[in-house]
Formats: structure tokens, C-alpha cells, sequence
């Protein structure tokens, strides 16, 4: 594993263990129904029990696993660009820089989620806000879009 690697391994596993913080501490103490879907302007609109906030916490962890995974050993990307012997190299490292920068962004995405999940329950606050929801398409259409601008310059 090189330097770069774990830095990305470390960023992700502390937004995850935040997470874990987040709803490990909070836990006993949240009331018994929760919000587990909010709409376009952030607000809840569906409700759920105490324990599916433990089912959020088990599929950041796996989205996790899965993604640390597929960037690994000879997964096969698919590419914006013609690949060449040339160019295979830069391509399926930008392939594996695309994977890593948004199993960051979605570790500390699920634990600002699950940190805004249990104020919510509580009564804290009354929803997500529209910056967050901008916040989570941007992670997932602008980080695509610059890995596929970046691909097409490093072809």
C-alpha cells in the first residue's frame, strides 16, 4: 500500500468511526421513531424505527468494503476516453482516484447524515437544508464530471 492509499484509507475509515461515534453515543437515547428519508428541500418525509439508524450505519460501513474493493487488484473501469497502451496506466489511475475520492466524500457524507438524522430526532433541527442536499448531488455528478474532464485531458 503507498502513501497516497492510506491517506485515503485513514480519511474514510475517520469519517466512518465518526459515524459509528455519532450513533454508538446517541443511540440509547433517541426517541423511537426516526426520520429515514427527507425530500429535495431536506425536510423528513418518511419516519422509521430507532433501529434503522443502526441499518444506516451498516450500509455506510459496507458502501465502504465495496468501494475500498473495487478499486483494487484488476478491477475493470469503464473509461470516458479510447483507451491505448499509452494511456491505460493514467486512465485506471484516475479510475482509482475516482473510487477513492468518493468513498471519502460518502464516509463523511453518511456521518453528517447520521449526525443530522439524530438532531433531527431529537428535535434539534427540522431537516437537512437545502445546502446539504446541493452538497450531495454535487458529490455525486461534480466529482464524476472532473474525473471524466480529467480523463479526457490525460488521454
Amino acid at each position: 500500500m503507498n502513501a497516497e492509499q492510506l491517506v485515503f484509507d485513514l480519511l474514510a475509515g475517520l469519517g466512518l468511526a465518526v459515524n459509528a461515534v455519532v450513533v454508538g453515543r446517541s443511540y440509547g437515547t433517541l426517541p423511537d421513531r426516526l426520520p429515514i428519508h427527507f425530500d429535495l428541500r431536506g425536510r423528513p418525509d418518511s419516519w422509521g424505527p430507532r433501529w434503522s439508524i443502526l441499518g444506516f450505519l451498516a450500509l455506510s460501513a459496507g458502501i465502504q468494503v465495496l468501494m475500498r474493493w473495487t478499486g483494487r487488484g484488476d478491477a475493470e473501469f469503464n473509461s470516458p476516453v479510447r483507451l491505448t497502451p499509452e494511456n491505460a496506466a493514467r486512465q485506471e489511475r484516475l479510475a482509482r482516484l475516482l473510487v477513492d475520492f468518493l468513498r471519502v466524500e460518502l464516509a463523511w457524507l453518511f456521518a453528517f447524515l447520521g449526525w443530522k438524522i439524530v438532531a433531527v430526532a431529537r428535535g434539534r433541527s427540522s431537516g437537512l437544508g437545502w445546502p446539504v442536499v446541493a452538497a450531495i448531488l454535487a458529490v455525486g455528478v461534480l466529482t464524476p464530471l472532473v474525473w471524466a474532464l480529467l480523463a479526457f485531458l490525460a488521454r
